[in-house]
């Protein structure tokens, strides 16, 4: 069944609430300079898929989320959803 956009909206904003009161994720610093970016707390992932048919699937996913409407002020949510850019170095294909 599907949920009114209504609800959906609310647990969105209780969920980023909740995250938000945790501090469980990094926020950009307000007005923040590239000094700033080169300081980040950056997240240190690799994302390892067997072969590019399977790296064109992950990215079109990360595209479509990088699209959606999610709150990117979060550095590793940006960060994660930006690997969806052709030879970004945290999506790797391993054909073994």
């Amino acid at each position: 069944m599907f949920k009114s956009k209504g609800k959906q909206a609310l647990e969105r904003l209780d969920f980023i609430n909740a995250v938000r009161k945790n501090d469980n994720l990094l926020e950009y610093p307000e007005g923040y300079t590239v000094e700033d970016l080169e300081n980040l707390d950056w997240a240190k992932f690799k994302i390892i898929v067997p072969n590019e048919t399977e790296a064109h699937k992950v990215r079109m996913a990360l595209k479509y989320l990088h699209d959606s409407d999610i709150d990117t002020n979060f550095v590793w949510v940006n960060q994660i959803v930006h690997c969806y850019e052709k030879d970004h170095p945290c999506l790797i294909v391993d054909n073994k």
